[in-house]
């Protein structure tokens, strides 16, 4: 979707030299302000910094997300285990110690 800055520059390539006096987006507010219903499709610069700045909390999330799966697969490679293979070999433990108990009792 084409911005108000892009507004601004269409009206300074139409009219050369007659709005050099103001900058793209305060030049496509008051053409749109003057015309809004032939240059509604023109939206505002606040809604691609928004998404921008999603986009990079996303990006962020999933590259540290990555790092840790490439941490905990490095980690089984090497042959360390994981906290989670950790307590489930320390629950099969118990569980065979829990199995000898009540084997001697019977």
């Amino acid at each position: 979707m084409p911005t108000i800055e892009d507004l601004g520059k269409q009206v300074k390539i139409r009219y050369p030299g007659v709005y050099d006096d103001l900058d793209d987006i305060e030049l496509g507010q008051k053409t749109k302000t003057k015309f809004p219903d032939a240059y509604s499709d023109f939206s505002d610069t606040e809604a691609p910094e928004e998404q921008q700045g999603f986009l990079t909390r996303l990006q962020e999330r999933t590259q540290e997300r990555f790092e840790a799966d490439k941490a905990r697969v490095s980690a089984t490679e090497s042959g360390e285990q994981t906290g989670l293979e950790s307590f489930f070999n320390q629950q099969d433990r118990e569980q065979d110690f829990w199995e000898i108990l009540l084997a001697k009792q019977q």
